[in-house]
């Protein structure tokens, strides 16, 4: 694989991790105001929600995009984030319903909702929020993983990159094994 394909990847994943722990962090601070109680809300053993994680790349690349840099309006960003949230939100609940029988949450008491999977008010919260993280919170993480990047060896950042993959996917399996079948 070429050097630069590499680093893009290598990157992307990095990002992937950053993401899906701080969306871990969001949902069981989300569960323990509401439930007070401190679970770990993950489908998996590692403390990362992989869907926090997906929907941050797919932001990433849409914030690159012609579709969000021709977008001026706020709101017009809103509407595509909440957009993309509610559908990848509706889809990870069918799956996971479909796979496991299961629902991680669920929305049915809520106004507007579809099938108790998303609602209005779920929707525009992660659109918000997701326009808060293209304009603020990405570009801050961008530059401070730039700047953490030069002083490691990029052998060992390879190394390390591709060891959380590994580490990742058996833990998946494992997941799924140990859990759910």
């Amino acid at each position: 694989m070429e050097n630069s394909k590499k680093r893009k990847i290598e990157k992307y994943i990095v990002f992937f991790y950053i993401y899906a722990f701080l969306g871990w962090i969001v949902d069981v601070s989300i569960c323990f105001v509401s439930d007070g109680t401190l679970t770990n809300r993950g489908f998996l053993y590692e403390t990362i929600c992989p869907m926090y994680g997906y929907a941050a790349l797919v932001l990433i690349v849409l914030s690159k995009s012609k579709t969000m840099k021709g977008t001026n309006g706020f709101i017009k960003k809103i509407i595509l984030a909440t957009l993309w949230c509610s559908v990848l939100e509706y889809l990870t609940a069918t799956i996971l319903w479909h796979l496991f029988h299961l629902k991680w949450w669920d929305y049915s008491n809520e106004p507007y909702n579809l099938q108790g999977r998303i609602c209005l008010a779920a929707s525009l919260f992660w659109g918000v929020l997701s326009v808060l993280f293209m304009k603020v919170l990405h570009p801050f993480v961008e530059r401070q993983l730039r700047r953490v990047s030069k002083r490691i060896n990029p052998t060992v950042k390879s190394l390390l990159i591709w060891f959380a993959v590994a580490c990742t996917t058996v833990d998946t399996i494992l997941s799924i094994v140990i859990k759910y079948i």
